[in-house]
């Protein structure tokens, strides 16, 4: 594989927006919510984490906060009280989404 320096400036950039994007999708039920977002669309917190039957509400809100850092998911805080929050995939994510769809013909 060449080495970063050896790429198009432009090819750079994509390779590091690649590195950040598979880095977000490689941790811990990361796949999982995509796939989840992909399928059921918008949820919020609690959904995601019941639908997941996970106890580890870290390790959801780790892969959800660096899902919207890199730009798979966005994040809806809507002004109610007590707040609620929501996440949906983005143009990014539904585009990871149907890539991991087409994985499964293998």
């Amino acid at each position: 594989m060449p080495s970063v320096k050896l790429l198009e400036l432009k090819d750079q950039r994509a390779v590091i927006n690649a590195r950040k994007v598979m880095g977000s999708v490689s941790k811990k039920n990361s796949v999982e919510i995509i796939f989840l977002l992909g399928i059921r669309g918008a949820l919020r917190f609690n959904e995601i984490k019941k639908s997941l039957k996970a106890r580890d509400t870290k390790g959801i809100s780790r892969a959800l906060n660096a899902m919207v850092g890199s730009g798979i998911l966005t994040r809806t805080v809507y002004p109610f009280t007590p707040p609620a929050v929501e996440y949906r995939l983005t143009k990014v994510g539904e585009s990871i989404f149907r890539m991991m769809g087409e994985m499964d013909q293998f």
